[in-house]
């Protein structure tokens, strides 16, 4: 839907922007100014700053920019339809491998349909996330460790779940080797090597920021500022379903994930459960804000329902045109000026 009219010239400015709210307004800041030397003093939002945005999107946006000649906002609505076309393309391949060729086709269309796909369109990344972290987890199943652990770093550079996908490749050499062998550089260097540079990216970057600002961590401790704080994620998971209606809603998406961490572990898909379940955890662990991003909007969860629906063909179909009407709704209603996907 956005790719199309950004190809052909045929937007406006005005519909553009309306595409690019919230956290694409931070990474607009890094593209075009870089990264804050000091907090913001804005009255809504006291010491927030972009340093809780990590540096790849912002990065490629910036390199794919000069190479093309484009703004920021069309420039990375373009950029990451592609992502979104090539996550969607190698999770359908990854599906059919994992989980058979007539599952493949629903896990595909449930992913690009969701309601949550909405965030690979805008300029946000999940689209580099999931086709990344599709990718790693692959190499990983194929052995082909160094490029593994090449896209691990990267992935450590896009978003802080990023190195979660480093803790599923982990659970994928274990179930191959066994806990002995795993860290041994004698028998098997090149996992060593590809796990060892999971947090690469983020370390550069913390690094970076230590530099910057004289705080490794300020992507954590800037937290803050949007109201979020560590606590113990399951009770606060729990807490959410006793309050109101968007608390509840929130706490829904992450058991919801959950549940088909649960049912992914039980199918034997012990690395993909995994990265499911820990993002959940550990987005939960710092505030409920923005769960169902964390929760639906990555690909583990599609591989739960495309299975479902693998041998239901016409349940598959209504279920498509229900998550089309429901994206079409929610799109509109972003366009609008709502977050109504949070």
């Amino acid at each position: 839907i956005v790719l199309l009219p950004v190809l052909s010239g045929a937007v406006e400015a005005p519909f553009l922007n309306n595409l690019c709210q919230w956290d694409c307004g931070w990474y607009q800041t890094i593209v075009l100014g870089g990264y804050n030397e000091v907090p913001s003093l804005n009255a809504q939002q006291p010491g927030a700053a972009n340093w809780a945005f990590f540096p790849m999107f912002p990065l490629l946006v910036s390199g794919w920019m000069a190479l093309t000649g484009m703004d920021f906002t069309p420039a990375a609505l373009l950029l990451n339809n592609l992502f979104a076309l090539a996550a969607a393309l190698l999770l359908y391949a990854f599906a059919a491998e994992r989980l058979g060729q007539q599952a493949a086709l629903p896990v595909g269309l449930f992913f690009v349909l969701s309601p949550y796909s909405l965030y690979m369109s805008v300029p946000y990344t999940e689209a580099m996330f999931n086709l990344l972290s599709v990718a790693a987890l692959w190499l990983c199943l194929r052995q082909r460790w160094l490029a593994c652990g090449l896209l691990l770093a990267v992935l450590s550079a896009v978003r802080p779940n990023g190195v979660l996908v480093g803790l599923a490749c982990l659970v994928c050499a274990v179930q191959r080797y066994g806990w002995r062998d795993v860290f041994s550089l004698y028998k098997h260097p090149r996992v060593t090597c590809a796990l060892g540079l999971a947090p690469f990216g983020m370390a550069v970057y913390a690094l970076y920021l230590h530099i910057h600002v004289g705080d490794a961590l300020a992507f954590a401790h800037v937290q803050a500022a949007w109201g979020r704080s560590f606590a113990e994620p399951v009770t606060r998971i729990l807490d959410g379903l006793t309050g109101d209606a968007l608390e509840i809603y929130l706490s829904a998406a992450a058991l919801l994930a959950l549940a088909a961490a649960w049912r992914l572990w039980v199918k034997r898909l012990v690395p993909e459960a995994t990265l499911l379940a820990a993002t959940v955890l550990v987005a939960a662990s710092t505030g409920m804000a923005s769960m169902p991003r964390y929760a639906l909007a990555i690909w583990p969860a599609y591989l739960v329902l495309g299975a479902a629906a693998a041998a239901r063909r016409r349940a598959t179909y209504v279920a498509c045109v229900l998550l089309l009407a429901m994206l079409v709704y929610i799109t509109l209603v972003w366009l609008g000026g709502s977050n109504v996907v949070t």
